[in-house]
């Protein structure tokens, strides 16, 4: 695990990083898929978080929380755990605008009067002369044309959005449209950086910035925001009070060797219980183990000693016939014996071809009949919002699946309520037990498809561990709409003569073929 140190100032967190680490999250940030928020709360925002939970709520989504303001410094020297260095702001945005220069990743400004975002664009067009500007836009624009607004960014082909319009008013905007984006890696609130830009505010002299004063200069030249700037002591005040509380922990970031362990165990249980069951569907098992792997030992809430751990995730194998799959991954996670797996398909043995919830601890579905799973994973995460429980539901189904009827129906459904605690993640390997999906009967274009019945859509590569995990972080963050990841992938992944071969959807491999499918995924028969 990577381990990032956060603070917590009134409840609310920072990430105690320095400019150069906040640089190297940011250039990861614009690597992935999904689009993050980065927010750089001062001594004002944290006082008003600590008192609002929807503004709390939002900076703790938030993949960067930059220590933007001297309070947050003094802060972590009474919290007897300073910061290392304070990274505002404006000059953390003069980085990233360096950074997509060199890289030709185009921004969009939004934000601030008629005309400064505009005049901001030029000067920095000037200063940064391969920097490319997608589109801009003013920040005094009605609640109804927001839509509108998102749409125009979105089809600009940013990858990073800059917007300029106060908090929280600016974090509410990326926060309530940042799934709406298809191209935008990571967007910003930036408060009165485009006025610097564009030269209608002075930026306070050197002196003021090194001795952390910047607030005096703005009070100094407008004495209006006296108002504001009366939260500092009461937010030193509060500080001081808080001493006794815990102000920090550890943020963790999964270390994708774990998933690769586990999901190379995984496969290499698969071969096995087929092997020794003589039957069984070895091809869209292991095309799935990267992504039911990340499941099980990264993004779930699940404990094997309380499978019925109550406010837990739940997966849903909807393409039931892959329950090797599931079975392996059940059993590297400690639900039952690794031993039980040579049991597949035997009489008397609770691991039957198609996964059944009333004999398997940790299957939450009996499925087999395709589309069927889909739909009751709906029906359970429509559960989980009556009972106001924050347990998520993912679902797996295979590309032909998508053939069935009843798929397209629960997904209307799943889009009708709002299911942003539903993920389906589609296993398109592009093959089905007749042949090429597209021979058989296409199901392209399947982020079209799932876009128009009102899903948030990723596009994924499915063995690319990095890929996997940040689109089940961006589902988190998506509001207001169910999240289908397409993952493509390859089916037989992993063992070279299984590879691409329809003829492996519902195969056992003989004796020396599991030896050699054994040997190739670096396990011991």
């Amino acid at each position: 695990m990577v381990e990032v140190k956060r603070m917590r100032v009134l409840g609310v967190p920072v990430d105690m990083v320095s400019r150069a680490e906040a640089i190297n999250i940011f250039t990861c940030l614009m690597n992935q898929a999904g689009c993050s928020l980065i927010v750089t709360p001062n001594s004002e925002i944290v006082v008003n978080a600590s008192c609002d939970m929807e503004l709390k709520s939002l900076i703790e989504s938030a993949e960067l929380i930059i220590p933007d303001g001297i309070g947050l410094v003094y802060a972590s020297k009474i919290l007897k755990n300073p910061l290392n260095e304070r990274v505002t702001g404006i000059d953390f945005l003069s980085v990233i605008l360096e950074y997509l220069q060199a890289n030709s990743k185009p921004a969009y400004f939004l934000g601030a009067k008629p005309g400064v975002a505009e005049l901001a664009a030029e000067n920095m067009k000037a200063k940064y002369t391969d920097l490319k500007i997608a589109g801009v836009h003013h920040g005094y624009f009605k609640e109804d044309d927001e839509k509108e607004i998102a749409r125009r960014i979105n089809e600009s082909g940013a990858e990073f959005l800059c917007v300029a319009m106060g908090s929280p008013r600016q974090e509410k905007f990326i926060y309530d449209h940042m799934g709406e984006f298809s191209n935008v890696r990571a967007a910003m609130g930036v408060g009165g950086s485009f006025d610097v830009w564009a030269g209608t505010l002075k930026r306070a002299p050197e002196f003021y910035q090194k001795h952390g004063l910047e607030w005096l200069y703005r009070l100094l030249q407008e004495p209006s925001r006296y108002k504001r700037m009366l939260k500092l002591p009461v937010f030193m005040i509060k500080v001081m009070a808080s001493k006794k509380e815990k102000h920090f922990e550890w943020r963790n970031h999964m270390d994708f060797k774990v998933l690769e362990d586990a999901a190379r165990n995984i496969r290499i249980g698969i071969i096995k219980a087929i092997h020794a069951a003589g039957s069984g569907h070895p091809g869209g098992s292991v095309s799935a183990a990267d992504i039911v792997a990340s499941l099980y030992f990264g993004e779930m809430n699940i404990d094997p000693k309380n499978p019925k751990l109550e406010n837990r995730d739940k997966f849903i194998l909807s393409k039931g016939h892959a329950g090797p799959v599931q079975y392996a991954a059940l059993a590297e996670k400690g639900f039952f014996p690794k031993e039980d797996l040579l049991s597949l398909r035997k009489m008397g043995s609770k691991l039957q071809g198609h996964p059944d919830y009333k004999k398997v601890p940790g299957v939450e579905m009996s499925t087999g009949s395709l589309g069927q799973g889909f739909a009751v994973a709906g029906g359970m995460a429509a559960a989980n919002k009556l009972d106001k429980n924050p347990g998520r539901i993912y679902a797996l189904l295979g590309d032909g699946e998508l053939q069935e009827g009843l798929v397209w129906e629960a997904a209307m459904s799943a889009a009708q309520f709002k299911l942003d605690n539903f993920v389906a993640v589609v296993d398109w390997n592009g093959l089905q037990i007749d042949g090429d999906n597209d021979d058989v009967m296409t199901v392209k274009p399947i982020d079209e498809k799932f876009r128009s019945f009102g899903w948030n859509v990723l596009m994924i590569d499915g063995h690319d561990f990095k890929q996997i995990t940040d689109a089940f972080a961006s589902a988190r963050q998506h509001k207001g709409k169910p999240t289908a990841i397409i993952a493509k992938t390859t089916k037989g992944k992993g063992v070279s003569f299984m590879e691409n071969g329809a003829g492996w959807h519902g195969k056992a491999p003989n004796d020396d073929e599991a030896k050699q499918a054994v040997s190739e995924l670096g396990g011991e028969w």
